[in-house]
């Protein structure tokens, strides 16, 4: 009952953005995303070759970049014409390109630590670390207090 309110709450609130999101659920969005997955893992076994070769790392990634960036303005183009060009401002540009840049910088962080011959596992502890640090740095700071039971969770990251 309380999610059919708050399915008709966004029908009633923003009647273009609910017909948007109901367009495209469905079987359809299921096979995008079954493939997206898919060139996801590709992509990573592709990274893995590379390593083993005389291949600049930066080179895949621009081509990893560029790749993604092609194949997302053509399907938004396909999906939903050219009307997308207009709504394309360039402030939302400008900031999903800084975390475009820092995604990037990750990447490039992790394919450089993998070239040093660390181990995925270290790089992965290591990438993990940041949460337990961040909850621990909140408590004063923020004066934010975690039960026993939030401590205990963020114990075993």
């Amino acid at each position: 009952r309380r999610t059919s309110t708050r399915r008709q709450a966004l029908r009633k609130r923003h009647p273009n953005l609910h017909a948007w999101v109901y367009a495209r659920v469905g079987t359809k969005s299921t096979w995008w995303i079954v493939g997206f997955v898919f060139c996801d893992g590709a992509s990573f076994m592709q990274a893995q070759y590379a390593m083993l070769t005389t291949i600049n790392p930066v080179s895949i990634l621009v081509v990893k970049a560029a790749v993604s960036l092609v194949l997302s303005i053509t399907l938004s183009l396909y999906f939903e014409g050219f009307s997308v060009v207009r709504k394309l401002t360039f402030h939302y540009v400008w900031r999903w390109l800084i975390v475009a840049a820092l995604f990037f910088a990750a990447e490039y962080l992790h394919m450089t630590a993998l070239l040093t011959g660390l181990h995925e596992a270290v790089i992965s502890i290591i990438g993990c670390t940041y949460m337990p640090l961040a909850a621990a740095i909140s408590v004063p700071m923020f004066i934010r207090p975690y039960g026993r039971l939030e401590w205990l969770a963020l114990s075993m990251m």
